[in-house]
């Protein structure tokens, strides 16, 4: 690394972000930054390596019932019982959604160890919910079902959902009472309570109704 040109670099950072401060003002200035703040988490994680004993199966379907789930698996062949978590990906509830989205997600968790199922749903415009809820709760059984191919411990299994697939992440442990005994949830930038979206399109849509028409299930 050469020292002299992480030095410039932070000089031409400091030279612009004076520039803009005068131009537009402080405030201007504090807001630019958040957004940028904001997009930049937004990214997409940087893929990095798979070490050479994890193994990446593509495009495994999980489901007779329906062809077009398909899911990413990462393990390890020589493994056993390792930790496992469902990766829910976003992209307002939408069939065929951004998957690959979640790949740096995957590649992260499958380096440290766990078993990484990278799941597709049936959503918008041809299904609505509870389908995608349906579909990953097949995805956990699937799991468990094929726990001893892929090194799974099916007393372990996380579900990991990034903005509506954190919706579904959370649907999928706490709708009728966990019946797939999920042991952790985690989400991130989730709409998680629907009643704060009484307006546009996308939520009634997705959930089969207005608030007004279908209250009880806003609430779910």
């Amino acid at each position: 690394m050469n020292p002299a040109g992480g030095l410039k670099t932070h000089y031409q950072a400091m030279r612009w972000i004076s520039a803009v401060a005068r131009k537009f003002g402080v405030l201007r200035l504090l807001a630019i930054l958040g957004s940028l703040s904001f997009f930049a988490a937004c990214a997409v994680p940087v893929a990095f390596p798979l070490p050479h004993e994890v193994k990446r199966q593509k495009d495994v379907r999980f489901s007779m019932a329906a062809p077009s789930l398909l899911a990413d698996v990462y393990y390890r062949p020589q493994a056993s019982a390792a930790p496992a978590v469902l990766l829910v990906h976003g992209g307002s509830w939408q069939s065929n959604g951004p998957r690959w989205s979640m790949n740096g997600i995957a590649r992260k968790l499958a380096n440290r160890g766990y078993v990484v199922v990278n799941a597709s749903y049936r959503g918008l415009p041809e299904d609505r919910y509870p389908v995608p809820v349906d579909d990953l709760r097949e995805a956990l059984r699937w799991m468990k079902a094929n726990s001893g191919r892929y090194g799974i411990s099916p007393d372990r299994i996380a579900v990991y959902g990034f903005s509506a697939g954190g919706h579904l992440a959370a649907m999928v442990a706490l709708k009728d009472g966990n019946p797939e005994r999920v042991k952790v949830i985690v989400t991130a930038s989730a709409p998680l309570d629907l009643m704060l979206y009484p307006g546009g399109d996308i939520v009634p849509c997705f959930l089969g109704g207005t608030q007004k028409e279908i209250p009880e299930v806003f609430r779910e």
